[in-house]
């Protein structure tokens, strides 16, 4: 007699089972193609996403780098700052006390900090 290779033959020392048992056999689905190329697809996108990612936030930090060396040496101290005097222009006044000229480059006025709308 043949052996099936589903079928399992009782042992002797089980005297009550007469009958051939089927065993569970594992068959595996035949894979579809299209879903092994879509996932390695999908994979790779998210690779280079990631990359890119990368990639943009080293050169962001390499541009803030580079542009904080190169402003760094024209930017004042903090003492220099506080010491800070606006050049005024010359102004001339009437007698009654009416502006009548101003004279200079720069037409600024020091105005206190509460004065400036918010």
């Amino acid at each position: 007699m043949e052996k099936d290779p589903g079928v399992e033959l009782p042992s002797s020392e089980d005297p009550e089972s007469e009958l051939p048992m089927k065993t569970a056999s594992r068959q595996t689905a035949p894979r579809n193609p299209r879903c092994s190329i879509l996932g390695a697809l999908a994979g790779g996108v998210t690779v280079a996403m990631l990359a890119g990612i990368l990639n943009l936030t080293m050169v962001g930090g390499l541009v803030l780098a580079v542009f904080g060396a190169v402003t760094r040496p024209d930017l004042p101290s903090p003492t220099m700052l506080k010491e800070m005097h606006l050049q005024e222009p010359l102004r001339v006044y009437a007698a009654d006390g009416s502006l009548m000229a101003e004279y200079g480059i720069e037409r600024r006025r020091p105005v206190p900090f509460d004065a400036i709308p918010p």
